[in-house]
Parts: C-alpha cells; sequence; structure tokens
C-alpha cells in the first residue's frame, strides 16, 4: 500500500442541463414577480370598507404581517441570516395561498458604534499603510507578544471570547482593511468605507439583491 498522499480531486460538475433550466426559470420568474410588483401590499381602501363593522374588515379583507430581526448593513448577509428569513418566508407564503394579505418589510440596522469603530480602524490603517494600503507588508507581522507595563501581552484571553458565538463570528484577519477585501470589496475601494455614511449606501442595495435572488414575498416600499 503506498503511503503516498494522492493529490486533491476537483469536484467538476458534468450534465446540469437540468439545473440550469431550473434556474433560468427562477431568474425569468422573479423578474416578472419585481415588474408585477406582486409583493407590494397595500391595505382596503375606505370606499372598500365602508359601512363594514371591524370584525366584517377582518374577515372580508384578511391580513399577515411578518418580519424579523432586520440585519445589521455592516457586510453582506450570511447563511444564518437566510436561515432566519426563510421562516417569514414560508409563513408569507402559506399565507398568501390561504387569501391573506400579506406584508413583508425588510428592516436595515444601521445604528449604534459598530459601522462608526470599524470606519475609524479603516482611518487608522490608512494612517499605517497608505490610502490604498500599499505599503503593508504581510511578512513584516510581529508575532511576539507585546510587552506591557505590567509584563508580556497574554496571546489569548481565556472565557467567554475565546469560545461560543464570539469564537465562531472571529475571521482571524488582523485589519479592518482585510475584512472588507473578505467580503468582497476590492481594495482601492477600501477607503471610501472610512466615512460611516459610506456603509449605508454601498451594502442596503446588496442585501435586496440577496433577498430578492432568495424569491423573498418583500414588499420594498415598506423598508425602514
Amino acid at each position: 500500500m503506498s503511503l503516498v498522499p494522492s493529490p486533491p480531486q476537483t469536484l467538476t460538475c458534468v450534465q446540469t442541463g437540468k439545473r440550469d433550466y431550473l434556474k433560468s426559470l427562477e431568474k425569468k420568474y422573479q423578474a416578472r414577480w419585481q415588474e408585477e410588483r406582486l409583493f407590494e401590499t397595500t391595505a382596503p381602501s375606505q370606499d372598500e370598507i365602508r359601512g363594514l363593522s371591524p370584525a366584517q374588515i377582518k374577515e372580508k379583507y384578511p391580513k399577515w404581517f411578518g418580519n424579523f430581526p432586520y440585519p445589521y448593513m455592516n457586510g453582506s448577509l450570511h447563511l444564518g441570516h437566510a436561515f432566519t428569513i426563510s421562516k417569514v418566508e414560508f409563513s408569507a407564503g402559506y399565507q398568501r395561498m390561504l387569501g391573506k394579505r400579506v406584508l413583508f418589510p425588510h428592516g436595515l440596522h444601521v445604528t449604534g458604534m459598530p459601522i462608526k469603530a470599524a470606519s475609524d480602524k479603516i482611518i487608522r490603517e490608512m494612517d499605517l499603510f497608505g490610502e490604498t494600503f500599499e505599503r503593508y507588508d504581510p511578512d513584516a507581522e510581529d508575532e511576539t507578544p507585546k510587552v506591557t507595563p505590567n509584563g508580556p501581552a497574554p496571546t489569548a484571553q481565556v472565557g467567554k471570547a475565546t469560545k461560543g458565538k464570539v469564537a465562531a463570528k472571529s475571521t482571524g484577519l488582523t485589519y479592518q482593511f482585510q475584512i472588507m477585501e473578505s467580503i468582497g470589496v476590492p481594495r482601492e475601494e477600501v477607503k471610501k468605507f472610512a466615512d460611516p455614511y459610506y456603509w449605508l449606501s454601498y451594502f442596503p442595495p446588496i442585501c435586496k439583491e440577496d433577498n430578492n435572488a432568495m424569491g423573498n414575498r418583500i414588499d420594498w416600499r415598506r423598508s425602514f
């Protein structure tokens, strides 16, 4: 038996005609849903409910509202968001089939300090490495513990920060500009994120595009 490890095998997809056809149908009808504004839900007009009691309105125009904890706009949506959104999405589809007026809005979380803190990091890193981080040298990273007035700094903190959700969210990257590159932002564009307001115009359209690609029944007029 040979102990020499075999080279890694690359998985190649063959005969993808059926899959490609299904994906083409998906894109076709998602575009049609957007053109027909299928998921835009409007309340009954005053003329439609005139003379009706609240109970009669509820019976004649049944409705359903769904929402979820809106995602923070410091990056693109990830699989966890898709998992959570799917709960509302499946319910919205079922309630539509029952004949209800379904309203599924989508919120965008852009308040608080995380975006401002990240933009401040980019400003500091531009001071260190240049506007496009051209002076950054990955080979020059000092991995030795830094000396503090109380002795060498600990290399890792034992406790909640090293396990659980915090550890799961760790990127393993040192600088904010590296994190931005890891989520698809070109390095020459990272400097724009030094302005915290730029985050608010960059990521929401990506969020909307991802939701539409998933086919989510969202009334984007109600975005907030």
